[in-house]
């Protein structure tokens, strides 16, 4: 008998459908699609019918043109056809071809690629935006088939729109140049914006743990905004049922921008996608899985990056010892707290208008401790002035820290002139201590002339009065001219016997 025609054993059969079910069907490990079978093993020394060479060949197209998208064919066997050796000979190759390329991504014409989740964040923030996606499949077993069939994820970002500012433009191009980060069964690449492909870690779903495992960073090229910088990691959850990637924009730069220390926000539209390529149509499907995720700030709370609110600010400031003081309420608006954490952020008055002579504003910012939500008052103070003079001063105020932008209003420091509060009788003529006391800006100075008086210059107390011994002469009346050093003068007639 020709080798053609030899005879054709189950066990020979059994051997190619063997390999072919472990490929379609269930399998194990990197083997398995979770697609039905047609084919199943013939008993030994049993006949093979044509309908069970039919199935056979159906499990092994199906395979074969998923892998390739190319129609291939086998010998379709009928009732009044001779399965021959060679026919045999054909299904075990394109068998052990499918078994060879089981993982293979398949060609688009096999595949859907669709957006999983397209998540957006349009209020200006600072500090860290986290995105955590959470893909969930039916069962462990489903999650293997999504990328034993050759499925992966592409994750991108990017910031568009919103203010031209240079924050905003590092935060875009460095988005831009990341390209696309492709999840794989075996190993996470990188996409360039040229095509060109790299591997970036070797961590794919085979390597997955239950712990975040980070597979790529990606730093600004901005030195001026060193070091924010965009984090992606992966781990698996619930029993391996459940992917979870978490993508994370952090924005720590402190730059500072006149006239005070304060980190600019970021606004516009951040997006962070997922999209998922599966195998899909007549020969292999794999079902979408299902997600969850969302954007989350830790500005100040959940889905939150509003800046503070200027609610209250004093009308009046007054002058006290040798410091300035005044008060500021803020408060977070719209803020869904998810961290009650307090935030220690430190704000720094600075003299805009009308100098004073020495320092006006004390070297040390004051720091306050806001809470995650609600108001606080803020008071600045340590304004040292010598000399000072009398008239509004305007200062304004900004935040060093987490960057809280805004519109900050400018505040009207309204220093009193000098007021000549007790003028005394005197009625004791020749020598003799007498006092008179003033009420003046601190530190400032004043000088007395007149008949009779000690002139001279003097200065106040610390709690802003001067008092003064003067000696006298015969009885008689005269006038002290009190001169103060920012121009205001005062004349008081004293008459003594």
């Amino acid at each position: 008998m020709s080798e053609q025609y030899k005879l054709i054993k189950s066990i020979h059969y059994n051997d190619i459908q063997s390999k072919i079910s472990n490929v379609l069907g269930v399998g194990s490990n990197d083997y398995g699609y979770g697609q039905t079978v047609l084919s199943s093993q013939v008993p030994l020394g049993a006949k093979i019918s044509s309908n069970q060479w039919s199935n056979l060949r159906t499990d092994i197209l199906k395979t074969r043109i998923h892998q390739s998208g190319v129609n291939e064919s086998l010998t379709n066997p009928t009732v009044a056809t001779t399965i021959t050796d060679g026919d045999r000979q054909a299904y075990l190759d394109m068998a052990t071809l499918c078994e060879t390329n089981r993982t293979i991504i398949p060609p688009t014409s096999q595949a859907t690629r669709a957006t999983l989740i397209n998540s957006t964040y349009t209020t200006a923030w600072n500090g860290t935006l986290t995105h955590t996606v959470t893909i969930t499949f039916a069962s462990a077993a489903a999650m293997r088939y999504y990328f034993n069939t050759g499925g992966f994820f592409d994750i991108t970002a990017s910031r568009t729109n919103g203010s031209s500012n240079l924050k905003n433009s590092s935060w875009s191009t460095m988005l831009t140049n990341i390209g696309t980060l492709r999840f794989g069964r075996t190993n996470t690449t990188r996409i360039d914006t040229g095509n060109n492909t790299t591997t970036i870690s070797s961590v794919g779903y085979t390597g997955l743990t239950t712990a975040d495992q980070k597979l790529y960073t990606k730093s600004t090229e901005s030195t001026t905004y060193t070091p924010n910088e965009y984090n992606f990691s992966v781990k698996t959850a619930n029993t391996g049922t459940q992917l979870i990637m978490t993508m994370v924009f952090t924005d720590l730069s402190g730059q500072p921008n006149t006239p005070w220390g304060s980190d600019e926000y970021i606004d516009g539209t951040i997006s962070s996608v997922v999209e998922s390529y599966r195998a899909t149509g007549d020969n292999v499907s794999i079902t979408l899985p299902s997600v969850s995720g969302t954007i989350v700030s830790s500005d100040t709370g959940s889905n939150n990056a509003s800046p503070p609110t200027i609610v209250n600010t004093s009308a009046s400031l007054s002058i006290s010892e040798k410091s300035v003081a005044f008060t500021i309420s803020r408060v977070d608006t719209s803020v869904i707290i998810t961290n009650t954490a307090n935030v220690t952020k430190t704000f720094t008055p600075t003299l805009i208008s009308k100098p004073l002579a020495t320092g006006a504003i004390a070297s040390t910012p004051d720091s306050v401790t806001i809470p995650g939500s609600g108001s606080t008052t803020v008071t600045f103070g340590a304004i040292n002035i010598n000399p000072i003079t009398s008239g509004p001063s305007t200062f304004s105020w900004g935040v060093i820290g987490t960057g809280q932008n805004g519109t900050y209003p400018t505040f009207t420091l309204n220093i009193a002139p000098p007021v000549l509060v007790e003028t005394p009788t005197f009625a004791q003529a020749g020598n003799g201590s007498y006092w008179t006391v003033y009420q003046g800006p601190v530190n400032g100075t004043y000088t007395i002339t007149g008949n009779g008086a000690t002139t001279g210059t003097y200065t106040l107390n610390s709690s802003g009065y001067g008092s003064e011994t003067f000696v006298t002469g015969t009885p008689q009346t005269t006038t002290w001219t009190f001169n103060f050093s920012d121009g205001q003068s005062y004349s008081v007639s004293i008459t003594w016997a």
